[in-house]
């Protein structure tokens, strides 16, 4: 939602939207935010989930793992990603994307782009 004293976008109110029973996304920065030129997603997920190999084939997807660890399949490589990491996946490259462990909460929290 647009702010009109600034003209900046707030989602901090927007809703969590289900994809399954064990994850959720908010959308935190929306294409019409930028002009349509990316989206930032917020995935929290409990061990497990995720989303199946698949391809992007107009944009690179990147990854900030904020919480629990990730698993980050880019092609044939496999990076297990902690809290902190930071990861690209090109566009055209197959990739698999899965909550692997968490501590605390029990589930995981990344920013993806």
């Amino acid at each position: 939602m647009r702010n009109d004293r600034t003209g900046l976008f707030d989602h901090s109110n927007s809703e969590w939207l289900k994809i399954s029973p064990g994850e959720r996304f908010k959308i935190r920065t929306s294409t019409k935010d930028t002009g349509g030129a990316y989206t930032v997603l917020e995935f929290v997920a409990d061990a497990g989930y995720g989303t199946p190999m698949h391809v992007h084939d107009n944009e690179d997807e990147h990854f900030i793992v904020l919480e629990g660890s990730v698993r980050i399949a880019n092609g044939d490589k496999i990076l297990d990603a902690p809290a902190g990491t930071t990861a690209t996946v090109s566009k055209g490259i197959s990739r698999l994307v899965q909550f692997i462990r968490h501590a605390g909460t029990g589930s995981g929290r990344t920013f993806t782009r």
